[in-house]
């Protein structure tokens, strides 16, 4: 019987947080959501070709 008052008050918390995060997504400054200028170097490495084959069964 309490899943019944439960249920409907988790749906609207979720529903109340999503849009709270949504909205401070959408108002929050763009300085903060940019990332800084921290670009690692990685070694580029190329393989060779391969081939790939297989027996088609029926």
């Amino acid at each position: 019987m309490i899943e019944r008052f439960i249920a409907p008050a988790l749906t609207f918390t979720v529903l109340i947080a999503g849009h709270l995060a949504i909205a401070m997504a959408m108002l929050g400054s763009p300085v903060a959501a940019q990332p800084q200028e921290q670009i690692a170097a990685a070694p580029v490495i190329q393989l060779e070709m391969v081939m790939v084959t297989g027996k088609r069964s029926s």
